[in-house]
C-alpha cells in the first residue's frame, strides 16, 4: 500500500498554483492568454488601441442577434460578460462608414472580399443561423467583428455590428504560436 505524503499532495498541487499564480502576474501586467481556434493561441497584451485591423476583446450584448441561442446552446464558455459568458478576441475589420456586404461565399467590406468568411453552419447539429444576408452601413461608434484564422469563429457573421461600448479594449499579440 502507497502512503500519501505531504509531499506527494506539494507536489500535485504545485503545477496549479505555478498557473495560477502566472495568470493572476499576467493579469496584473495587462497580458491576456488565448486559447481559442479564432486567432492565434498565446499570449495576448491588453492596449488602448481600437480601429480598423486592431484585435479587440468584447463582451456581446446577450440581446445581439443569435446570442440568446449561442447562449442556450453553450457555444460560449463561462465569463464576466452580462450573461455569463466569456469575451470574444475578434479582429475590427470595419468601422463607422465602411460597408458590409454579406454573401454565402465571403464577407465583403467596402466591396472587397475578406478570405476565410464563408458564413458556414457553426455546428452540424442544430446550426447557428447567421446575420440576414445585405449591405450593412456602419454608423457611428460601430464596428464589424471577424476572425477568419477559423472558418467556424463567431463573430459579427453572427451577431452582426457592436457599438464601441460593447468592446473593453485593444489587444495586440505578444507571443502568439
Amino acid at each position: 500500500m502507497h502512503h500519501i505524503t505531504r509531499k506527494h499532495i506539494l507536489m500535485a498541487c504545485l503545477p496549479g498554483a505555478v498557473l495560477l499564480i502566472a495568470g493572476v502576474i499576467a493579469g496584473l501586467a495587462g497580458v491576456r492568454f488565448n486559447i481559442t481556434k479564432s486567432l492565434p493561441l498565446g499570449l495576448w497584451h491588453i492596449t488602448d488601441q481600437i480601429g480598423r485591423g486592431t484585435y479587440v476583446t468584447a463582451c456581446v450584448p446577450p440581446t445581439a442577434p443569435m446570442m440568446q441561442v449561442a447562449i442556450e446552446r453553450r457555444y460560449l464558455p463561462d465569463g464576466a460578460c452580462k450573461g455569463g459568458y466569456a469575451p470574444l478576441l475578434k479582429r475590427v475589420v470595419a468601422v463607422q462608414g465602411d460597408i458590409v456586404t454579406l454573401t454565402p461565399d465571403a464577407v465583403l467590406v467596402n466591396g472587397v472580399a475578406l478570405p476565410n468568411t464563408a458564413t458556414l453552419a457553426y455546428r452540424a447539429i442544430d446550426p447557428l443561423p447567421a446575420v440576414e444576408r445585405g449591405t450593412y452601413a456602419l454608423g457611428p461608434g460601430e464596428f464589424w467583428l471577424i476572425a477568419n484564422d477559423d472558418a467556424r469563429s463567431f463573430d459579427s457573421r453572427y451577431f452582426g455590428a457592436l457599438h464601441r461600448s460593447d468592446i473593453a479594449h485593444g489587444m495586440k499579440p505578444l507571443l502568439v504560436f
